[in-house]
């Protein structure tokens, strides 16, 4: 056989040799990535991360911002790793503001082919409490005999958290709440972010009626009569007011004379003398806004001229 056949042949075999080398070679598996855990949130400017390399060496290192880092690793990720025991904690006091723990396994000198593997874990340095907003100090009329029913929207926001905290107030604001007529309520709020950092503050709710009740309207005796009886009976028709009536003063001849509590309408006077009188009526609620006293009406206790004639 000429000898260039005999080397295109044995060059056939060394290479089918190569590849069987290749292929019995087994690939160099990564580590499995280090486990984190410690918080998301945090006032610590300080704070400390378990690190476990799962039986591998590791180190770990501090960077500012959101950089997730995971999986096989062309190269270190920590250019100067700043420990490589647990736990993990900066050295230097952070301020506030994102960063992210980066802790890594890779090659030693039994595995010198292992791939770097790493994980991460993003976390907030936060220490300035929420801004919280309240409603000021508030003095409201009173809608009905019960009061008055309030909503309020206190809100707060934190900029650790990215925006808006929850507001937790007591009386709660989740519902409406209802105050009593006369009442001055202290509501108490405070909003708390992830990291702890607590602010709180507080407003006053009044309830006042300061509206009085509509004018009575007197509708006995008939104006200008005459009246036989020195002890009369006057009557009203009732007033109406948004928390209640509680009573009526009925005046005489320009003068109070007596005081009837609601809801009787009615009012048989003492003994007057013979001849011309007025009379009238204001009511009066509990906060004792007072209406203005109804139009004098007049009447006469004595005899009708026509009957005296005969």
């Amino acid at each position: 056989m000429p000898f260039h056949a005999l080397g295109r042949r044995a060059l056939v075999v060394l290479a089918a040799l190569g590849a069987a080398l290749v292929a019995a070679t087994p690939a160099v598996a990564a580590f499995l990535p280090p486990a984190i855990s410690g918080p998301t949130h945090t006032t610590n400017p300080q704070p400390s991360f378990a690190v476990d390399g799962v039986g591998n060496p590791f180190d770990w290192c501090f960077v500012s911002g959101n950089v997730p880092t995971s999986g096989p690793q062309p190269a270190a990720v920590c250019a100067t790793p700043e420990g490589t025991t647990s736990p993990a904690s900066p050295v230097v006091p952070l301020s506030e503001g994102t960063y992210t723990l980066i802790a890594e396994t890779g090659p030693d000198a039994t595995d010198p082919g292992t791939p770097y593997t790493a994980n991460s874990q993003t976390f907030v340095v936060d220490t300035t409490a929420p801004t919280l907003t309240l409603p000021p100090n508030t003095t409201l009329e009173a809608t009905g005999p019960n009061g008055r029913t309030v909503n309020y929207f206190p809100t707060a926001s934190d900029s650790g958290d990215g925006g808006a905290v929850p507001v937790s107030c007591t009386p709660a604001a989740v519902t409406p709440h209802t105050f009593a007529v006369g009442s001055v309520t202290t509501v108490s709020c405070s909003a708390t972010d992830s990291a702890g950092n607590t602010s709180s503050g507080s407003f006053t709710v009044s309830i006042v009626d300061t509206t009085p009740p509509t004018v009575p309207a007197p509708s006995a005796p008939a104006p200008n009569a005459f009246i036989t009886t020195a002890t009369p009976t006057l009557s009203w028709a009732a007033s109406t007011d948004v928390v209640g009536v509680t009573n009526y003063v009925v005046l005489i001849d320009g003068a109070p004379v007596a005081t009837v509590p609601a809801p009787t309408t009615s009012f048989t006077t003492p003994a007057l003398t013979s001849g011309a009188h007025t009379w009238a009526v204001r009511a009066v609620d509990a906060a004792t806004n007072a209406s203005v006293s109804s139009a004098a009406q007049s009447f006469t206790i004595g005899v009708p001229p026509a009957t005296a004639r005969r």
